[in-house]
């Protein structure tokens, strides 16, 4: 008696994994998916991160290049066709009230 009834249950598990095995495959499937996404999103953030970093460095240096006094003076002397100040014109300022 109790072989039959093992043999019953051999049975339904075939056919068990028939039903089982192609909701296994498909969430196999999306996950892989998911986890391909996920990575193409993350490497689009990081080259993004990259950009700015570059732009950001490109916008330092052009404003150390606008700080610098030759660059000024190139600047008042070509655009606003400045002239050297008079000597009572110029103003010293002490290096405490001096802001950058």
């Amino acid at each position: 008696m109790s072989v039959g009834y093992s043999f019953k249950k051999s049975r339904w598990l075939p056919l068990g994994s028939v039903f089982l095995l192609p909701f296994f495959s498909i969430g196999t499937v999306w996950l892989r998916l998911s986890v391909v996404r996920l990575a193409y999103s993350i490497d689009e953030v990081h080259r993004w991160i990259e950009r700015s970093k570059l732009k950001r460095d490109q916008l330092q240096l052009e404003l150390a290049e606008m700080r610098s006094p030759f660059q000024l003076k190139e600047l008042a002397r070509t655009r606003f066709h400045g002239m050297r100040p008079h000597p009572e014109q110029v103003i010293y300022l002490k290096s405490s009230e001096v802001r950058e």
